[in-house]
């Protein structure tokens, strides 16, 4: 499903026919639009939850089913400063929550990049103050902006993009609405 939705979302943007795209992938797998490199688009899905991105500049998304917080993941995968946020500053239900937006937004940055797991979560810091999200990195890719969305209560929804045009809300679309409106451009 996140994937009609990237065409769907592409052939919207571009006004285009489904048959007229075109995909490549990048060395690490990431897809890529042919003969539009300005165009970026990303999709993820969690549960009952099919979501997708679509910007000029390069973008990730994330979204999570909020299940058991994994300390021994956050532990292995987090950074030290993430790792002790998660451990000192949260508790019970908040802690759980917290892991999710961390894994989230980690999630999208390293979609964003393009690399996905080539490129170590812990290679990178995210803090999470109230609504502020704060990237500390080494990495190349620093000058981005996150964007989380409440859609579901279950659930966490992260935006990493190169440029921070993010929109207010999230476009929900049923599984009758999506296909309906695939099929215009077939």
């Amino acid at each position: 499903m996140a994937d009609i939705l990237s065409r769907l979302a592409i052939c919207r943007r571009l006004n285009i026919k489904n048959r007229e795209i075109e995909l490549n992938f990048n060395r690490y797998g990431k897809p890529l639009l042919q003969g539009n490199e300005a165009l970026h688009f990303n999709n993820s899905h969690s549960g009952s939850w099919a979501v997708s991105a679509i910007s000029s500049a390069p973008i990730g998304v994330d979204m999570e089913q909020i299940g058991e917080a994994h300390l021994e993941i956050a532990e292995r995968f987090f950074s030290p400063q993430e790792y002790s946020d998660l451990l000192l500053r949260k508790e019970g239900e908040a802690r759980r929550e917290y892991f999710f937006d961390l894994w989230t937004l980690k999630e999208s940055y390293i979609k964003a990049v393009g690399m996905g797991l080539s490129l170590s979560l812990s290679s990178f810091t995210i803090r999470k103050n109230n609504e502020r999200i704060v990237l500390n990195t080494q990495n190349e890719f620093k000058a981005c902006f996150f964007r989380q969305y409440a859609i579901d209560t279950a659930y966490r929804l992260s935006l990493c993009a190169a440029n921070d045009s993010f929109p207010d809300h999230v476009t929900l679309l049923s599984f009758e609405e999506m296909t309906q409106a695939f099929l215009e451009y077939m």
